[in-house]
């Protein structure tokens, strides 16, 4: 278990610096994109499954980095639309 200093959580609770707001601003403002995402990382992970391959083998085959990956796994980030279709245009010839 971690230690917790009590004396920052206090803190950070007391300075209102808490991001959760404009984090739940930007999903709502990108929301099409993230859902777009969203189905494109679940076919990017029953690929993965299926050929049993590693994170940075996707990343090589699909021509992306592994911090866009990453953040995309996460919901953090999402896919452009040129990086969408390069995808699956390589899942397609991969099927």
């Amino acid at each position: 278990m971690q230690d917790v200093d009590l004396e920052k959580v206090l803190e950070n609770l007391s300075s209102g610096k808490s991001d959760w707001r404009e984090k739940a601003e930007f999903r709502r403002e990108n929301r099409a994109n993230l859902d777009k995402t969203r189905e494109v990382i679940v076919r990017l992970l029953k690929f993965k499954a299926e050929n049993n391959l590693h994170n940075s083998d996707i990343c090589e085959l699909f021509q992306i980095s592994i911090a866009t990956l990453l953040d995309c796994y996460q919901m953090r980030s999402w896919f452009t639309d040129a990086e969408i279709e390069n995808i699956e245009k390589i899942l397609i010839a991969n099927s």
